[in-house]
């Protein structure tokens, strides 16, 4: 990339770079190429939401914020951006600012994927707060959009944190069914039978 940046610096090769810096850990490096797809195509917001995961790593959250925020400025009407901030919100622990952000994606969402990952993700804001009847409802919700294992397996969880060891066999059952290959479901599924 460094020879074609050399030839052509134009933002996609930037962009290229960074990506790869960023998987070999290269952090600040990945953040300069991202500052300069940045300047050479201020629009894109893919650019910012990816040096924004920069800022992450590195534990910049103020600089990551501002990237954040600039997604959506530039995409407005674009879900994604709603749930990835909303993503860095929740991880903050920044719950209200988090549920704010993931009800307008599912408000604006064009697609099942990013209105089943804000539902979910609320859910789980909704679990760490203890409050499991509206994390199953959520769950519920999701489900009916997009019956996948995860969802099936993380409604099952909170109905195991409230006891309701029926209704967790039964989507620890269904989360198998979607998804034979996965070991945790099996695990989950036999500390139900355990505690019936």
């Amino acid at each position: 990339y460094t020879k074609a940046i050399e030839i052509d610096p134009v933002s996609l090769l930037y962009s290229n770079r960074a990506n790869r810096y960023f998987k070999l850990e290269y952090y600040e490096k990945s953040i300069a190429d991202f500052t300069s797809a940045i300047e050479l195509d201020k629009e894109n917001p893919i650019h910012y939401e990816n040096r924004a995961d920069c800022y992450i790593e590195i534990e910049d959250y103020t600089n990551a914020l501002k990237d954040l925020d600039k997604t959506i400025e530039l995409a407005p009407d674009d879900a994604y951006y709603y749930n990835n901030r909303a993503d860095f919100y929740r991880e903050q622990g920044k719950y209200d600012e988090a549920l704010i952000d993931y009800a307008t994606a599912i408000e604006i969402s064009t697609d099942d994927y990013s209105t089943t990952r804000a539902i979910n993700n609320r859910a789980l804001i909704y679990e760490e707060k203890e409050e499991y009847e509206l994390a199953i409802e959520e769950y519920t919700k999701a489900i009916e959009i997009d019956p996948v294992s995860l969802l099936y397996s993380n409604r099952a969880d909170g109905y195991f944190t409230l006891e309701d060891y029926e209704k967790a066999l039964k989507d620890f059952t269904s989360a198998i069914e979607l998804d034979k290959e996965n070991p945790k479901h099996y695990v989950n599924r036999a500390d139900c039978y355990i505690e019936i």
